[in-house]
């Protein structure tokens, strides 16, 4: 099988006729490339972009797979999450189970309370996934809308 060489000094130095019935040079062909398009108007960054892996071609547009800083995020990320289910639940474990804290304002808290745990255990495992592994998603596009 044919080795992927992209530089434009291999496109010019094949040994195959570009505008003959045959075809494209092998190194056009291994690269994918329409090879009288090459000839007339590629520049070498023009040439670099049609040769890239599909996974080269997503680090240079998307960045890293992985974040670099996830090992320093998961940790605040854990650190929130621990104190903010400890903390949320005993909030709402008081107001429930103590008959004087069951007042308007405290209902409110509650509520507050409720909702900053759907957050805590709904949306920031989704986000720790991600800063895990950018692209692709898991669960696919419908769910990010």
């Amino acid at each position: 099988m044919l080795q992927r060489n992209c530089s434009l000094t291999a496109l010019f130095t094949s040994d195959a006729t570009v505008l003959s019935d045959v075809g494209c040079p092998d190194a056009s062909v291994v690269c994918g490339v329409n090879i009288s398009w090459v000839l007339a108007n590629a520049t070498a960054q023009d040439l670099h972009y049609m040769c890239l892996s599909e996974e080269e071609y997503l680090s240079v547009h998307l960045g890293p797979v992985k974040s670099p800083v996830f090992l320093a995020v998961c940790v605040t990320y854990l650190t929130i999450f621990m104190v903010g289910v400890l903390g949320n639940s005993l909030t709402c474990t008081v107001i429930l189970r103590n008959r004087l804290m069951q007042t308007p304002t405290n209902y409110y808290l509650m509520s507050l309370a409720v909702s900053d745990l759907l957050v805590l255990l709904l949306a920031m495992p989704l986000e720790r996934y991600e800063m895990w592994q950018n692209y692709p998603f898991l669960l696919g596009g419908w769910l990010l809308l």
